[in-house]
């Protein structure tokens, strides 16, 4: 039986989640610009609240607690993603931001503990399968210590999407 199928009946509720889509290089007049990067920030909130609510589920089928968004892991993972998205890379350290923990301290949070990054997924969902098909990404997921999260996507001026998942202890 695929994750999908056995997870679908555990899907939680991730509310009050904001994320951030970065726009598409400003080439259209201001007003199509406006439009498609408010398209995209709609579609990556709706994306990065569905990864959770899969992570979520497979967390409690798999034994764990559910994680709690956290708005502090949220800036941080929307931050790498739009990092990775604008300088079309896709690395745990940037040079311009560092390390999962220092990313997540400078967005208020102390207690970083782990970091799933994706590209190319188009939905909350396929990227959730490719973490959880990953032992690394599933070892991240499935880690019960883990108490909060942030999920961030956010679109290349191409339109290929980078993903950030932020866990932490608190």
């Amino acid at each position: 039986m695929s994750i999908l199928r056995r997870l679908a009946p555990l899907l939680v509720a991730a509310a009050g989640v904001g994320f951030l889509a970065v726009p598409a290089t400003p080439a259209a007049p201001a007003a199509a610009t406006t439009s498609v990067a408010a398209a995209r920030a709609a579609r990556a909130a709706t994306y990065s609240a569905e990864a959770m609510r899969y992570t979520n589920a497979y967390r409690v089928r798999s034994g764990c607690r559910a994680v709690r968004p956290l708005a502090s892991l949220n800036i941080a993972a929307r931050r790498h993603s739009a990092d990775m998205a604008a300088y079309r890379y896709f690395n745990h350290v940037s040079p311009r931001t560092g390390t999962f923990v220092q990313r997540a301290r400078r967005a208020g949070y102390q207690y970083a503990m782990s970091e799933n990054i994706a590209f190319g997924y188009g939905n909350g969902r396929s990227v959730f399968v490719g973490w959880a098909n990953s032992a690394g990404h599933r070892a991240n997921m499935l880690n019960c210590a883990a108490r909060s999260v942030g999920v961030g996507m956010a679109y290349a001026s191409n339109g290929t999407p980078y993903w950030t998942q932020v866990f932490g202890r608190s």
